[in-house]
């Protein structure tokens, strides 16, 4: 159904020499999209990627996966479709970070 969006995924990408594996994931993570979304491609707005991603998100994804989804999306936009993007209205998530584990000084005295 959206063989030719795929196509001019693949193209844009080649020129930009992204890895295949990159390529095969931009069309899987936007074939998701386009089938959760429900419209023709010529009606896509910058709502219907935030809330996308807003559902994902809601449903428990992780940064990085929420954070690819959004960086399939935003190619297709970008790239193929040559919709304006707004990082202000689709934003990336902050990924967590946590601090390693310290030990502390009798830890340290224990083990030695």
């Amino acid at each position: 159904m959206y063989k030719d969006i795929f196509e001019s995924i693949r193209n844009e990408a080649e020129k930009r020499n992204l890895r295949e594996r990159t390529i095969q994931l931009y069309c899987s993570d936007v074939s998701y999209f386009l089938r959760w979304i429900g419209k023709n491609v010529s009606d896509l707005t910058l709502e219907d990627a935030e809330s996308f991603l807003t559902a994902k998100r809601l449903e428990g994804r992780s940064p990085e996966t929420h954070n690819h989804y959004r960086s399939a999306i935003k190619f297709l936009y970008k790239k193929v479709l040559k919709i304006v993007w707004d990082d202000d209205t689709v934003p990336a998530m902050k990924r967590e970070r946590n601090l390693p584990a310290v030990l502390s000084r009798d830890e340290i005295n224990a083990i030695i």
